[in-house]
């Protein structure tokens, strides 16, 4: 070998094949020995070898991109499923799905293609489905499209129109400022002062949601060439209902006092003849308390507790508009008991001549609320109630029957009459006393053996009540 070349000396030994390579100019070679063969490749055979492992190893990593990432598929009328597995099969993704979806919303796939990237072959494969994919990583998950792609895809293959139209109450009165908007979109106007909107480049069966402040919101599908006439109601939402105050009506929502109103609503699912025993237990603050358990017996209020030891705790009634009294005049018979008032007054309660289906709502006011208006009779707080009257519109008739029962549940335990004629005689012996004449009850005058369970005779029986109630609103305003 000359010198300035290099190689590589290859050993053949045992029919095993080892390369060396070995600088020409070394002294550390030796002469083949032992039955070894030395092989010197030149330079050019050196270069060849290195071209074809270079090609070899292109030509393997093209093999394995196109096993793993091109999807060739040639499909007429296939079944959605059948495509997506066989794409599972090319590409190796993984595939989730859920098979009765798939089965039951799924589409035959007309498909073919060659050599094209999973991306693309997905592509075509949900161009007319309706469901639709993801990709993550090498997962591939079919779901349902969400209801703003559908409705978005809907607007724009759907011919473009502009939209007019009017909001208004379920009075006819137009509503200034409410919210107009295409669902599924960013794009909306709100309506001027005569409740008027105009939408430009809408799509043909669009949904416009309206919205305004305390009205229910609702949804309304556009028509092309037809002008809408758009109707919200009022919402029926709690901080929505109407409070009556000492100098006008509000609603919780705007209300800043320490109001509390009960509706007509809630006063009838209660089976009691005063009203304010259906506040009970409703009213944060307040206190009734009936003062035996007869009909029309007396009811004490208290707003807040007692403020005064004898000047009157009693709260100021006002029945729409006109003050009420809140004790009856001085009776004879003290069994009903009094309303909780001071000095000489009558028993019962003066609320208990009202029926309480005639009253519309009853609102309590507490503090500032009661004495802004009322002054110190107020100072104890103020009831107002107001009751039910005729509204606009079309006649209404409203019929409630109401049917119960009630039984004592509980009775005292009493002696019978030989119990007590027992008693009657141990206590004369205990005291050494003889039986005198006006000892009628024990003394022979009286029958000894009869009794009778007052009781069971009074109160023992199932008391009936039944109760009917008509109500003709007439049509128009009152």
């Amino acid at each position: 070998m000359k010198a300035g070349t290099a190689g590589i000396w290859v050993t053949r030994r045992k029919n095993r094949v080892r390369p060396s390579i070995v600088h020409p100019q070394t002294k550390a070679m030796q002469l083949p020995a032992n039955g070894q063969k030395w092989l010197l490749l030149s330079p050019p055979m050196l270069l060849t070898m290195r071209i074809t492992a270079i090609m070899l190893l292109a030509t393997a990593l093209q093999v394995s991109a196109r096993g793993l990432g091109q999807i060739t598929l040639s499909e007429k009328k296939a079944p959605l499923e059948k495509v997506l597995n066989a794409v599972k099969q090319q590409s190796g993704y993984d595939l989730f799905y859920d098979e009765v979806l798939v089965r039951k919303e799924g589409r035959p796939v007309d498909i073919d293609v060659k050599n094209v990237s999973v991306e693309r072959a997905l592509e075509l494969i949900f161009s007319d489905q309706v469901l639709g994919y993801t990709i993550a990583g090498k997962i591939i998950s079919v779901k349902a499209k969400d209801e703003k792609t559908a409705v978005s895809a809907a607007a724009a293959t759907a011919p473009v129109n502009d939209i007019h139209g009017r909001v208004t109450d379920s009075l006819g009165n137009p509503m200034a400022g409410a919210s107009v908007t295409v669902k599924g979109t960013k794009r909306g106007v709100e309506t001027d002062a005569n409740g008027m909107f105009d939408l430009k480049g809408v799509g043909e069966g669009a949904v416009l949601v309206v919205t305004f402040t305390g009205y229910q919101a609702r949804e309304y599908r556009t028509r092309a060439g037809q002008a809408m006439v758009i109707v919200l109601s009022k919402s029926n939402s709690p901080l929505d209902e109407i409070q009556v105050i000492a100098y006008g009506t509000t609603s919780k929502r705007f209300s800043t006092g320490n109001v509390t109103t009960v509706q007509s609503a809630d006063i009838e699912k209660q089976p009691v003849t005063n009203a304010l025993l259906a506040l009970e237990a409703r009213v944060p603050g307040l206190f009734i308390t009936q003062n035996t358990g007869l009909p029309n017996a007396g009811v004490t209020v208290r707003i807040q507790g007692q403020n005064s030891i004898a000047g009157g705790n009693d709260p100021l009634y006002v029945i729409d508009g006109v003050p009420y009294i809140s004790q009856l005049l001085p009776t004879i018979n003290g069994i009903l008991q009094n309303s909780g008032g001071f000095g000489v007054t009558g028993t019962g309660n003066p609320l208990s001549f009202i029926d309480p289906a005639e009253i519309e709502s009853i609102s309590v006011l507490k503090d500032a609320d009661a004495t802004a208006i009322y002054g110190s009779r107020a100072a104890n707080g103020a009831i107002l109630i107001t009751t039910k009257k005729g509204k606009t519109g079309k006649t209404k008739v409203d019929v409630v029957l109401q049917n119960g029962w009630g039984k004592v549940g509980r009775k005292m335990q009493l002696l019978t009459t030989p119990q007590y004629l027992q008693l009657r005689r141990e206590g004369k012996a205990n005291d050494n006393v003889p039986i005198l004449s006006t000892d009628y009850d024990f003394n022979g005058v009286w029958d000894t053996t009869r009794y009778t369970d007052w009781q069971k005779v009074l109160i023992g029986g199932a008391l009936q009540n039944t109760r009917m109630r008509r109500q003709i609103f007439p049509a128009g305003t009152p």
